[in-house]
């Protein structure tokens, strides 16, 4: 995954300095272990992420407004997990 506000590659750490949070960040200028994930097919066109780097979910707190997307804690895909992808501008 590549952010286009930075042309970064997005990460997710197995371990985060942050206070044991593992936000994915887009900092990478290569493509490392950090950086690959498994797209896993789930229902109706939606996937779980899942990170190589840690073997967890990338998940989207709903409780927290804005909060950044992880992949901490999250071994299964519930409420939290699932997401759709999309083809953005060129």
């Amino acid at each position: 995954m590549r952010a286009a506000s930075r042309s970064s590659v997005v990460r997710a750490p197995a371990q985060d300095a942050r206070g044991g949070k593992k936000t994915l960040t887009p900092f990478a200028t290569s493509i490392g272990a950090w950086e690959k994930f498994q797209f896993v097919s789930q229902r109706n066109g939606w996937y779980g992420i899942e990170s190589n780097a840690n073997g967890l979910y990338v998940s989207a707190d709903l409780n927290v407004a804005n909060a950044p997307l992880e992949a901490g804690w999250a071994t299964t895909v519930g409420g939290w997990e699932p997401f759709q992808c999309q083809r953005g501008a060129a």
